[in-house]
């Protein structure tokens, strides 16, 4: 098999990965520099549930770390 082919196609595997992590990053950036009360509510909401249910805290882990 043709090495640029299996590179590709890997390529083209990661794309909705990719476009979701870079979205989930920016989400995060926004949301942490935004100076509403609101948001620091709804941040210390994300926080806690991460806290309270690990297969989320799992979830967003696997999702960022890779």
């Amino acid at each position: 098999m043709d090495q640029t082919v299996c590179t590709t196609g890997f390529f083209d595997s990661r794309v909705l990965d990719r476009r979701g992590t870079i979205a989930a990053t920016d989400l995060l950036v926004r949301a942490f520099t935004a100076d509403f009360s609101l948001m620091s509510s709804l941040q210390g909401l994300v926080f806690n549930t991460l806290d309270l249910v690990p297969p989320v805290k799992i979830m967003f882990a696997r999702q960022t770390i890779f």
